[in-house]
């Protein structure tokens, strides 16, 4: 295997790099193995140090182009001077203030937002459904940049965001996507990358650091002179550059420039920007890094040129106050600590789960939330529900034995609590087989999620949530994928519709605000019911959710996943923020503790876990600081939480031990009253 990885261009620490092509003196299956090996690297988020062979300075002449194309071009009309094809800053207008050919932008469900932009002025909002569309004559195929502005609404680690796309023909095979979240295989997910031409198998990528509600400056650059050679930088800083064995050839752009939407690829499934852009620019040549750098600090506000000289920076606020310790008469400390199990673990031996539960006292965590249904039927014994088939195996293979009772008992006899988590509309069709548990609520066909507008099925999920509630003993219950993310467009979607508001759906399809108050509305009967049954089973048992960050002029969310509204109702007891990154962004999150009346509502929840390449622990010393951080500035009781259980290494246990959990703590979640 490190002899595969090495001709892979695999150094030992990082992916340096990999074309197709360049296995000389292999047999023919070392060669397929050799390019799935690396194939699969760059596909799990692999970056990269250039290395010497490669263009460090992508400052390319733009006579180095295709001549027979710019001549062309020049029959038509003289190109710019300054290079620039199009510049739309969209503080005013969504219309480019120039252009090569048309700078009139189509714009579907977007709008200019004024006080929004990287720089306090207009900005363009582009809805989770919304995009625009480009005269594609503003995009020089042979050579070029493309630099914007962009701050994500959308959770940027739960989907896939298309930022550009376009179709070199009119079929849209091959094309071209800038996307943060890659669509061909799983691997990509945690990726940004740009690629010119997928038929080439080559692009440039890098691990996705988007934060919500945060602005990153992005390049990309391309030439096409010799063999491709693309370049993605973040933040002014080259990421990665690589030159193919091969570069598209007669290649002509047949499709609009779709920014905010993948309608330029034949494999489109409407993923959408879901955010606002800024100073988006096209340019007829490769700038250099240093131009890139400088156009970065044009705009950059003074946190993101901080976070840009120091990833670390963002700490400074934190680190030098005191621990913020709660302690009950006796003195002992009240943090609760908790920790994601998404793989179900208590499916093991009493033997293998009981290492784990020692583990995980050990290492100073007292809260477990373990996942007991991630879409294709639940992980534990049920004679209501329809049970996944790991659990049935399970079952079957030890008669009359009920492992998660098992858990929850040793759980709660060391001092530790348990929450069951819930992916409420997600199915996750990687697992059992493909086979989701309720086939006929998808909301579409082979879709990833369960569809929401529908009542039955919000009924039956209630149901399951609160049967699972009466027959353990667990702490709480968490509610995961708690949005409505398709079936908008299905029957009994308008059937609900009609029901509710006495209105017609598709008539109102276009009405963005219309159709945020209807996805709301179908959120909140399984956020507000299953309080109230919780309620009623056992009072005292908690409801969070895992959630972004919503703030008060966020309004109603497209998706109707808001947390504000309900903690301001008192449904959720608290909001586990998934803040995740080694540098994660908590500006929202500290003025969304301002608009409530109990900051402790919302938790941050981090990550233990990198990309170089794959997904390995993170770095001890970082996340020890990260939890370190959280215990100075957030700590009310309701801790911290930590994503997740499997990449919690035997190093990061040790740098916890030695830093933020060097004391053992109780845990204190705590009750929400909110409205009630």
């Amino acid at each position: 295997m490190k002899e595969l990885a090495q001709q892979a261009g695999w150094s030992g620490k990082k992916l340096v790099f990999f074309r197709r092509g360049n296995f000389s003196g292999l047999n023919d299956d070392r060669k397929a193995a050799t390019y799935l090996f690396a194939l699969l690297l760059f596909s799990f988020g692999a970056y990269a140090e250039t290395p010497a062979n490669l263009i460090i300075n992508p400052g390319l002449d733009s006579t180095n182009g295709d001549k027979l194309m710019k001549q062309s071009m020049l029959k038509e009309k003289p190109l710019p001077k300054d290079g620039i094809m199009l510049s739309a800053s969209f503080t005013e207008k969504a219309d480019a203030e120039t252009a090569y050919t048309s700078g009139v932008l189509k714009l579907f469900q977007g709008e200019i937002r004024k006080n929004e932009g990287v720089d306090g002025k207009g900005a363009l909002y582009l809805s989770e459904y919304g995009y625009a569309e480009i005269d594609n004559g503003n995009i020089y195929p042979g050579e070029g940049t493309i630099e914007f502005w962009f701050k994500p609404i959308g959770d940027p680690e739960v989907c896939s965001h298309t930022y550009l796309s376009w179709g070199w023909n009119t079929v849209r095979i091959p094309y071209c996507a800038f996307s943060q979240g890659w669509w061909e295989g799983d691997g990509g997910k945690a990726s940004t990358v740009f690629i010119l031409d997928n038929s080439l198998e080559n692009g440039v990528g890098m691990p996705t650091l988007l934060s919500v509600g945060r602005w990153t400056h992005y390049a990309v650059t391309w030439n096409t002179s010799s063999n491709l050679v693309e370049s993605i930088y973040r933040d002014g800083v080259l990421q990665l550059q690589r030159r193919s064995a091969k570069a598209p050839t007669n290649q002509v752009i047949a499709t609009p420039i779709y920014l905010g939407a993948d309608l330029g690829a034949a494999l489109a499934k409407g993923r959408r920007a879901h955010g606002y852009f800024n100073y988006l620019t096209f340019h007829l040549r490769c700038l250099s890094s240093n131009e890139v750098k400088q156009s970065f600090l044009l705009h950059a506000p003074e946190d993101v040129k901080r976070d840009a000289e120091n990833p670390r920076a963002w700490m400074s606020n934190g680190l030098n106050m005191p621990p913020r310790e709660m302690r009950d008469k006796d003195g002992v400390l009240l943090e609760s600590r908790m920790i994601v199990d998404e793989q179900s673990f208590y499916l093991r031996s009493k033997t293998a789960v009981d290492a784990d539960i020692d583990r995980i006292a050990r290492s100073g965590f007292n809260v477990v939330m373990t996942c007991v249904y991630h879409g294709f039927g639940a992980m534990y014994r049920t004679d209501k529900e329809k049970m996944s088939k790991r659990a049935i195996d399970f079952q079957n293979a030890n008669p009359g034995y009920d492992p998660y009772a098992y858990f929850i008992e040793r759980m709660h006899a060391k001092g530790l609590e348990v929450i069951s988590y819930f992916t409420v509309m997600y199915q996750d069709n990687s697992k059992n087989n493909g086979k989701p548990a309720f086939p006929t609520f998808l909301a579409n066909k082979d879709d990833s999620f369960y569809n929401g507008y529908d009542p039955r099925f919000r009924d039956l999920i209630i149901s399951m949530m609160l049967d699972h509630a009466k027959a353990y003993a667990i702490d709480g219950v968490d509610l995961d994928f708690i949005r409505c993310q398709n079936g908008l467009d299905t029957e009994v979607a308008a059937q609900e519709y009609k029901k509710i508001f006495g209105r017609d759906l598709a008539a109102d399809r276009s009405d963005e605000k219309r159709m945020a108050e209807f996805s709301s509305y179908c959120v909140d009967d399984i956020v507000r019911r299953t309080r109230e049954g919780l309620d009623k089973i056992r009072p005292g048992l908690h409801l969070s959710a895992a959630v972004g960050v919503q703030l008060a002029n966020d309004g109603l969310a497209g998706n109707g996943r808001n947390p504000r509204i309900w903690l301001e109702k008192g449904w959720v007891d608290f909001a586990y923020c998934m803040t995740y990154g080694k540098s994660p962004n908590m500006v929202r999150f500290d003025k969304a503790r301002t608009e409530v009346k109990d900051p402790a509502v919302w938790v941050p929840l981090l990550n233990n876990y990198d990309y170089q390449p794959g997904i390995v622990p993170c770095d001890p010393k970082i996340l020890a600081e990260n939890i370190d951080y959280t215990r100075r500035k957030y700590n009310d009781g309701n801790g911290v939480g930590l994503y997740f259980y499997p990449y919690l290494s035997d190093e990061q246990i040790a740098a916890l031990r030695a830093g933020p959990f060097k004391e053992n703590a109780k845990p204190s979640l705590k009750r929400n009253t909110g409205g009630r």
